[in-house]
């Protein structure tokens, strides 16, 4: 996944991956991301969403890699945050669900102070 352009150092990322596959998969996210959510619907394709956090240091490389131990599909996007209170608990609700039908809805966030945001 791409870094955010105009991400800064301080900015808050949030990562929302989602995943099919015919087996529940093992996700390795890149170093210094925060596993917030993980919402799994076991039925015939294991559709999986998730939510990881970081905050930007001044050395973000472009790219980012999760790896899924499976041969599924995957999506995902990266939004960033600037002027978030990093030292508080910016996010204070973490929510999302897999539907019947097998679609990824990956969890949502809700923020205790919204900025603006680059996606």
């Amino acid at each position: 996944l791409t870094l955010p352009a105009g991400t800064a150092e301080g900015d808050i990322m949030y990562a929302f991956l989602g995943n099919i596959a015919f087996a529940p998969p093992s996700v390795t996210g890149p170093a210094g991301w925060v596993k917030l959510a993980e919402r799994n619907n076991p039925g015939t394709d294991n559709t999986t969403g998730y939510v990881y956090q970081k905050v930007a240091t001044g050395s973000e490389p472009a790219d980012f890699t999760w790896t899924f131990g499976n041969n599924g599909k995957s999506l995902g996007a990266i939004v960033s945050y600037s002027g978030v209170d990093t030292a508080a608990a910016p996010v204070i609700a973490v929510d999302g669900w897999v539907d019947p039908a097998n679609t990824v809805n990956t969890p949502g966030i809700s923020t205790a102070n919204p900025a603006a945001s680059r996606a």
